[in-house]
């Protein structure tokens, strides 16, 4: 859909998406920041409630998931799906706010996804964090989580990943009418938070 800002006073569902090291999750909780002043807002980070549930849950699958994390690979989108949906179902009230980080980065996960949204008759927006490849790497490097899945191999793994499934869900779902905007993450945090602002129109 098109580019332009959206003047919307009604709850906001949105997705954050970019390459690893594009600076989604910084994002991401400075927008739920400013929502939360005037409306209740949810952050969801599928890649946390991953992590989360492979090291509190003593189960087989969350073995699976603890050695998928490990290996840098990405879970089945049934199995992200399952960590999202059951916070939508449990915890979001029909006017509260949902920002998403690491939400239906497949084809598959985007059919759950909007499947899921339009039930429960939300819109929804994206915003891509767009970054070079090397700047991307840089940023992983730099960062100092100390994540299991930050070394080389695996953020090559999850650069690939992003590029060959990731954007074709994103086209997906824009075919579909989520609105679309394109935002160059290479500038400073402030700049980068402001330009988001100003295309969701708050």
């Amino acid at each position: 859909m098109s580019d332009n800002p959206i003047v919307d006073t009604s709850p906001r569902t949105v997705l954050f998406y970019g390459m690893s090291g594009a600076g989604k999750g910084t994002q991401a909780r400075l927008l739920v920041d400013k929502l939360n002043k005037k409306r209740n807002t949810h952050f969801l980070e599928t890649g946390q409630l991953l992590r989360d549930y492979a090291k509190n849950a003593g189960t087989e699958g969350a073995r699976h998931v603890k050695d998928t994390i490990d290996s840098g690979g990405l879970v089945p989108p049934a199995v992200s799906a399952y960590m999202w949906s059951g916070v939508l179902l449990k915890s979001v009230g029909s006017n509260h706010n949902v920002v998403f980080d690491g939400a239906a980065r497949s084809i598959g996960e985007a059919k759950l996804f909007n499947g899921m949204l339009e039930w429960l008759n939300r819109d929804y927006s994206i915003i891509i964090l767009e970054i070079d490849g090397d700047t991307a790497k840089q940023r992983s490097a730099d960062r100092g989580e100390n994540r299991v899945d930050d070394t080389d191999e695996a953020m090559v793994k999850r650069l690939a990943w992003f590029k060959e499934q990731t954007m074709p869900a994103i086209e997906y779902m824009s075919e579909l009418g989520a609105n679309v905007y394109h935002i160059d993450g290479g500038k400073s945090i402030d700049e980068v938070h402001q330009d988001i602002l100003e295309k969701l129109g708050l």
